[in-house]
């Protein structure tokens, strides 16, 4: 009988040690999505006035992301110098409530703070990614054929998307990312796994 109750509350105490640990996780994970955020909208505000004006952690890397050797430098796209980051426009999606500014070469430190230019430009092909984070492209899944996106480069010159259709790839498939012809704007994620990426299709309008 002692050694049952023993038991028990081992298996209760493992229980609670288990519940506890999750909380701490969610918790983490609900503080970088709120500080990207604030990173993005800081970045946002920063680049109304420069526009007027001109008129930490340890990183888990992405060894497919590593190894895939696209260059953002691939296609010239202008950029202003905002908050250290050198941003070449804003992403705008209704259907999931962003408005977002992308930063023209994509590292670890740049993804922390906004989307990043993978390749291309928008006279062409580009290839926009972001972490899973709430705030930037945690909702990128929801976004349906027929929706809206637009990108407003820092020369204010406006280009308009629809989305086409949503992918969802292997994570080490790199060259997916950039296959196909029939798009002007592809958008894409890691799922919370890691084991996929989420990826949409956007063709100009």
């Amino acid at each position: 009988m002692d050694k049952r109750s023993e038991k028990t509350k081992l298996l209760v105490i493992l229980g609670c040690c288990c519940i506890l640990a999750a909380a701490a996780l969610y918790a983490h994970n609900i503080w970088v999505s709120a500080r990207a955020a604030r990173q993005s909208d800081e970045l946002l505000s920063l680049m109304k006035n420069s526009a007027s004006a001109a008129a930490g952690e340890t990183e888990r890397r992405d060894p497919a992301l590593d190894a895939s050797g696209a260059s953002s430098g691939e296609g010239n796209a202008a950029a202003l110098g905002v908050g250290g980051y050198d941003v070449i426009g804003t992403l705008e999606a209704d259907a999931i409530r962003i408005k977002l500014p992308v930063i023209s070469e994509w590292s670890y430190k740049n993804l922390r703070a906004a989307p990043c230019r993978y390749t291309g430009t928008p006279d062409t092909q580009m290839v926009l990614l972001a972490h899973n984070y709430e705030g930037h492209f945690g909702r990128l899944k929801e976004l349906k054929k027929g929706d809206t996106v637009t990108f407003t480069d820092v020369k204010r010159r406006l280009f308009r998307y629809r989305v086409i259709r949503t992918e969802t790839i292997d994570g080490n498939n790199m060259n997916g990312i950039l296959s196909g012809k029939d798009w002007n704007l592809t958008l894409f994620t890691c799922t919370y796994s890691g084991a996929k990426r989420v990826v949409v299709r956007c063709c100009r309008f």
